[in-house]
């Protein structure tokens, strides 16, 4: 009765019904230098795909492929992405994890990554990161596509597990 009272008047609408305005997606760059810190963090990103996007699964393997890596972690080249096993036998990288943001209507995919201070280094695992990129997405795998898709529910699981109690406490409160 109380929400009768204060929104009774509201008119309704169902959300398929409004119109979003399309995002832009600018590119921008901030650069921090802090010496004292050892090691140089990164981000590498390129305008991803939305979720409704029917690439969103493409995207989705390829942020699988290129996986992630880490020194500390065991295994080095016996790593599954190919990217991963490269970048234990460079030495370069301490570590890396690519990503996959989607938006309504836009995304973001890159990699993230903390390398050595050494501009050398940085130029050449920048470098890998491009020319892992291109391979990618040169791969003609349209009938594994259905193979792969099943590869990556395991990896998209975690997220859908995360996202389920706030679903289940917005499901209570209605």
């Amino acid at each position: 009765k109380l929400a009768e009272k204060h929104f009774g008047d509201m008119k309704t609408s169902h959300i398929s019904e409004v119109e979003y305005p399309s995002a832009r997606y600018s590119g921008s760059t901030l650069n921090h230098r802090d010496d004292a810190m050892g090691l140089a963090h990164f981000a590498l990103a390129v305008e991803g795909c939305s979720w409704t996007n029917p690439d969103y699964f493409a995207l989705m393997i390829a942020n699988t492929l290129v996986g992630s890596w880490n020194r500390a972690q065991g295994g080095g080249r016996l790593m599954p992405s190919p990217f991963a096993r490269k970048a234990y036998e460079q030495k370069h990288p301490q570590s890396y994890m690519s990503f996959n943001t989607c938006y309504k209507d836009t995304g973001l995919w890159g990699v993230y990554g903390v390398c050595e201070p050494d501009k050398d280094a940085l130029r050449k695992f920048i470098g890998g990161v491009q020319s892992e990129w291109r391979r990618i997405s040169a791969l003609q795998v349209p009938e594994k596509y259905s193979e792969l898709r099943t590869f990556l529910k395991p990896f998209s699981l975690p997220s859908v597990m995360a996202v389920l109690p706030s679903v289940r406490i917005s499901a209570d409160r209605c």
